[in-house]
């Protein structure tokens, strides 16, 4: 009868023992917080149109009259690109971007690789609306035209509204031989979309 009762006192020995094993398990696991993964990367998607001086502003046409386009810049041919990479807090991004951009006065394509860097710190407290500057360098190729190659360097500055949709001016140097001129300047106006 003995030995029955300390195996008996055991079992609720080693009973209690699980139970205080089990309730801390359970305590613990209500007591941690669930981290929220937070997405890190982005993509982001811009258009831009190049701008090029109109200099036939308030000059006379062939036959006399005169001209009345009165813009002082016309687009000189579109840009389109796509980039993926990395932010922390939409503040401060860094990413691979590539696209196309077609230059009408030059008669040339150019698919530019670069990396980019976006400074963009928020206006208000109240809301999502931020000032950017963002930097860019890599290299560029011509499509169409042989074996050209060269830098490409770039520096815009834009708005983003609350909904990550932005509006920008950038100048956008290509370090290109091409046409007897050692680099190929454009000033560029658009728009983008990022998301995050």
């Amino acid at each position: 009868m003995c030995w029955i009762l300390k195996i008996i006192y055991l079992q609720i020995k080693m009973n209690k023992t699980l139970l205080l094993i089990f309730l801390f398990c359970i305590s613990i696991g209500f007591s941690q917080e669930k981290k929220v993964k937070k997405h890190t990367d982005y993509i982001q998607f811009e258009v831009s149109f190049p701008l090029k001086g109109n200099n036939d502003r308030n000059e006379f046409l062939a036959d006399g009259t005169k001209n009345n386009n009165k813009n002082w810049f016309l687009p000189d041919g579109l840009s389109s690109k796509i980039g993926y990479g990395f932010h922390k807090n939409k503040w401060v991004s860094v990413g691979i971007h590539s696209g196309l951009d077609w230059i009408a006065s030059s008669k040339i394509v150019i698919a530019p690789v670069f990396g980019n860097l976006k400074i963009s710190p928020k206006l208000s407290k109240t809301n999502d609306n931020r000032l950017f500057l963002n930097a860019g360098y890599g290299k560029t190729f011509v499509i169409g035209r042989g074996a050209i190659s060269g830098d490409y360097q770039k520096l815009g500055l834009g708005f983003q509204n609350n909904d990550d949709f932005s509006f920008f001016i950038e100048i956008v140097q290509y370090g290109l031989n091409f046409n007897e001129k050692n680099k190929l300047n454009t000033v560029n106006i658009g728009v983008s979309i990022t998301t995050f």
